[in-house]
């Protein structure tokens, strides 16, 4: 026969799981033996057929033991397997078996949300990865349902955000009083009727541009700690409220300048436009 002549000894010296004697077991079978019992497997087989048919619940619920014991010591090769397996599978089988897992999750809830909270306890790290992937992939139903939970908890809500926004400022006084001088120019824009908006993330950026300093060329002081964000056309005599209309000064400049506009700044600081 093509098998190879095996001792049992030397089949789990190499790591097999079956080996060839080429001898007949004490039943007569010709057949391979199983290195971890010596067993024939014709034998097992015999032996399985009989339970089975005297017992089946019972041979069902051990059948489902070991199967799980041997996916438990080969997570890894046996998710291969299922990897492989499911992409070979006709798109017939594919809708069976979704149709079919969907119906075992409806009649089974309680069981499948112990079971999802039972892996998300054990897997924190892929929770967070699959939570993000999914706010990444579906920002425009964040927003939706954010908005719908703030306004049916504003009640129970609206104290915590006033705490929160307070601890806040007081962590945060710079970028507070920025975002209160940023109200107030909005709200003088919007009595006045001037047109234009800027954004927080826009003044951020154009004092970059400016690489913190000083807008006005004659003056050129480092205004990394203190600034104010001027309207280069002041709003009083028309000026946009929008991003293109200002720039930063250092204090002192900003209270020289005031509400003129570009041509008589630019003649006090003796520079012509």
């Amino acid at each position: 026969m093509a098998e190879e002549l095996l001792s049992r000894a030397d089949a789990r010296a190499r790591g097999l799981s079956r080996y060839w004697t080429g001898k007949p077991c004490k039943h007569g079978h010709i057949a391979e033996r199983i290195v971890a019992n010596g067993a024939c497997v014709e034998c097992v087989a015999l032996i399985s057929k009989r339970y089975k048919e005297r017992d089946p619940e019972h041979f069902r619920e051990l059948r489902r033991g070991v199967e799980q014991k041997y996916r438990d010591l080969h997570r890894e090769k046996v998710r291969e397997k299922d990897r492989r397996s499911w992409a070979a599978a006709p798109v017939e089988r594919r809708q069976r078996h979704r149709a079919a897992d969907k119906k075992y999750r409806e009649a089974n809830k309680e069981k499948e949300r112990e079971r999802s909270a039972r892996w998300a306890a054990a897997n924190p790290e892929k929770v967070r990865a699959r939570d993000k992937r999914w706010r990444d992939a579906n920002p425009d139903k964040i927003r939706v349902k954010n908005k719908r939970y703030k306004a049916e908890n504003a009640e129970r809500l609206a104290p915590i955000a006033r705490e929160r926004t307070k601890q806040w400022e007081k962590d945060n006084p710079e970028k507070a009083a920025e975002n209160h001088r940023v109200v107030q120019r909005r709200r003088r824009a919007r009595v006045a009727g001037i047109e234009g908006d800027h954004t927080r993330a826009e003044t951020d950026a154009l004092l970059r541009t400016q690489r913190f300093i000083c807008a006005e060329p004659t003056c050129g002081a480092d205004i990394h700690k203190h600034r104010h964000l001027d309207h280069v056309h002041p709003i009083a005599r028309g000026g946009s409220n929008g991003i293109e209309n200002l720039q930063w000064l250092c204090p002192s400049c900003n209270r020289r300048k005031g509400a003129r506009d570009p041509a008589e700044w630019a003649q006090i600081n003796g520079r012509l436009l």
